[in-house]
């Protein structure tokens, strides 16, 4: 089980969300942005969506996080893990094929914990990036588990645009009415003083957090360099992390979503 990393407030907020039609499966994927009022409510049940290496980008949900180890996933990862030895470490484990071994995570795949995690997971997910955004398919489910850094659930996405749509950051099952290419200067200025006055014991001393969208007072931002999936050993972005952070009327900042990658092995140090 990995340390939490308290640079970060991982509070989910719940809410009742605003009715959305339902998208037929068969939908094709689509490119855009758009422009709503404020909604409030607001839920977010997404999650982070990274370049793993230069060959996978992938939705990514973080195993065993402190607090959040009762989960569906959680449950079907280690009863699957205890039976195929996927969670013993110095032991070669059961019915896996390794994909991707280039990058920080080592992907394996294996058939049965795939299925089962499918069974619980949506078939599509609306994937956001720096420019826009598109619907894809999932259609693997791979896993990499460490005794140091964070272990996960990765869902490959291979039919992502990124020329169109930028680097992929978050991902949702509903469409969000987001606004995209407004200037956030102030907003990003008050989130980065938020961030640097918190307490933390590890924190990426190089990059700096920064707004690709907003949805009303709602601002939707990375801590990402992009380089440590593609070239591990030239980046020092060892926490790289996707936040939804409120600025209120007085100005104040408060963390409402979170989800963060440990690359530097905080288990172990």
């Amino acid at each position: 089980m990995h340390k939490p990393i308290t640079f970060l407030l991982l509070i989910l907020t719940f809410a009742a969300c605003r009715q959305e039609k339902k998208q037929a499966e068969n939908t094709p994927a689509k490119t855009g942005t758009e422009t709503i009022q404020d909604p409030s409510p607001f839920a977010f049940d997404g999650l982070a969506v990274y370049e793993l290496s230069k060959n996978t980008m992938a939705i990514t949900y973080e195993l065993n996080v402190y607090g959040e180890e009762n989960t569906p996933l959680n449950a079907v990862f280690d009863k699957i893990g205890k039976k195929d030895s996927l969670t013993l470490f110095g032991q070669q484990p059961k019915n896996v094929h390794y994909l991707d071994t280039i990058g920080h995570f080592k992907l394996m795949r294996n058939l049965e914990l795939e299925n089962e995690v499918k069974k619980i997971t949506a078939p599509y997910y609306y994937i956001y990036g720096t420019k826009s955004f598109q619907r894809v398919k999932i259609e693997n489910v791979l896993y990499s588990y460490d005794e140091c850094i964070s272990s996960i659930l990765a869902f490959p996405i291979t039919e992502y645009d990124m020329e169109k749509c930028g680097h992929p950051l978050i991902c949702s099952k509903k469409p969000l009415p987001l606004t995209y290419g407004a200037n956030y200067t102030k907003e990003q200025e008050k989130i980065n003083q938020y961030i640097d006055n918190q307490k933390h014991d590890y924190s990426n001393k190089t990059v700096k957090t920064k707004i690709f969208a907003n949805i009303g007072s709602r601002f939707l931002t990375y801590n990402d360099d992009f380089i440590w999936g593609v070239s591990p050993s030239k980046s020092e972005n060892y926490f790289p992390s996707r936040a939804i952070y409120t600025i209120n009327g007085k100005g104040t900042v408060t963390e409402t979503w979170g989800k963060c990658l440990d690359l530097f092995g905080v288990a172990c140090d």
